[in-house]
């Protein structure tokens, strides 16, 4: 736990830079359905947030799991 205190910074830089791939990933899908006809662009998009939002998940369900393991 003390080397992970001692990178505080850089985990919660890394957890800033997640919500805002989850937030770009949004736009992206959003924007998708209003600017774009073809629905390859929809899918893409859509997959795309799904990704992001899986990935989040599993690093939030990792980190659980590690502090629940350390008490």
């Amino acid at each position: 736990m003390q080397q992970v205190s001692s990178l505080e910074f850089p985990l919660i830089h890394h957890a800033y830079e997640g919500i805002f791939l989850i937030v770009v990933a949004a736009v992206v899908f959003a924007l998708s359905f209003r600017w774009s006809t073809h629905r390859g662009v929809r899918i893409a998009s859509g997959l795309g947030l799904l990704m992001v939002v899986s990935t989040a998940v599993g690093a939030y369900a990792l980190y659980f799991i590690t502090m629940c393991n350390a008490k």
